[in-house]
């Protein structure tokens, strides 16, 4: 079997619960609330049986801070990837498929944020709807897992929900 045949499982979660200096929501504030560093902590332990070989993250601080909180229970290492910020969809898109090509047969985690999440995931996977993330947005530390290989993306499961894997 070929190493774009072997899948990776890509698992992308929302960032914890943050706090804001102001009202302006930028790309850079927010820093996690008590309960957001809980939710962190209570999605780490949900995961030390996957076998999360990386963590992956943007810079954004409650992103980083989501990630290290996992990272230490799970014994793993972060790496800031900021593509995987919400400036461009393709970028966006573009990072997930790297990731999942340098991780064939593995598990690693994505800290991402719900809109884009509901955004790139119906263009990636074929076995959902383009409408299929409407009103569905993720609770704060949400789990949404991919699978992906040589034929393409697959979603396994969004947020607890199971989801038919037909092509």
């Amino acid at each position: 079997m070929s190493d774009l045949q072997c899948a990776a499982t890509v698992l992308i979660a929302r960032h914890g619960e943050a706090e804001y200096e102001t009202a302006f929501l930028s790309d850079d504030g927010g820093s996690l609330s008590l309960r957001g560093r809980e939710q962190a902590h209570q999605l780490a332990l949900s995961l030390e049986h996957a076998r999360v070989a990386t963590i992956y993250c943007s810079g954004m601080a409650r992103a980083v801070q989501t990630a290290e909180i996992i990272a230490a229970r799970l014994g793993v290492v972060v790496k800031v990837r900021e593509h995987l910020r919400e400036w461009a969809m393709g970028e966006y898109v573009d990072e997930l498929e790297t990731i999942a090509d340098l991780h064939r047969g593995e598990t690693v985690l994505v800290i991402s944020r719900a809109g884009l999440m509901m955004k790139a995931l119906p263009q990636m996977c074929l076995n959902i709807s383009a409408d299929y993330c409407a009103g569905r947005a993720p609770r704060n530390c949400a789990v949404v897992e991919v699978m992906a290989d040589g034929d393409g993306w697959l979603l396994r499961s969004w947020a607890g929900e199971g989801v038919g894997l037909e092509r």
